[in-house]
This record gives structure tokens, sequence and C-alpha cells, in this order.
């Protein structure tokens, strides 16, 4: 494997200048996995948005569902009662 030269930059980050710090393989090792852990999170995160939103949609339609299921056992018992039912009158 290539050693890379170390990067010397200032603080306010231009090259050179009355400050320098020197970033070695390690560190430039540790800031890249940094950096791969913030954006798995931020991914994660979307992630998390959007299977809450699947989600409420689905409790949604479930709830649509039951109503509905619910709907067509009233509209079968006015049927039922219609066509004498199974005989009990109260």
């Amino acid at each position: 494997m290539q050693m890379l030269e170390p990067i010397r930059t200032s603080g306010n980050g231009e090259a050179g200048g009355e400050e320098e710090i020197e970033v070695n393989f390690k560190d430039q090792k540790m800031i890249n996995e940094f950096s791969n852990l913030n954006l798995k999170k931020i991914k994660l995160r979307k992630l998390i948005k959007a299977k809450s939103l699947e989600l409420d949609d689905l409790v949604e339609l479930e709830n649509e569902l039951l109503l509905g299921s619910f709907d067509d056992n009233v509209i079968d018992d006015d049927e039922q009662d219609q066509n004498g039912g199974d005989g009990n009158d109260l």
C-alpha cells in the first residue's frame, strides 16, 4: 500500500499559515469512519421516517377495512330483518 503524505492545513482551512495541523493516515482513517457512520445515521433516519409513514398508512387502511366490514355486517343484518331473519322478534 502506498503511504500518503500528511496533509498540513492551518486552522482556517488554508494551506500554510501560522498554526499547522498534521493529519496522518490514522487520523484520516478515523475521519472517514466518522463520515461513513454519519451518512449511515442519516440514511437510517430517512428509513425510519419512511417506515413510520408507511405504518400510519397501514393503520389507516386497517381502520377503513374494519369500518367497511362493520358496514357490511349492518347491511347483511338489515337484509335478514327484511327477509324474515331468524324469527326472533324482540
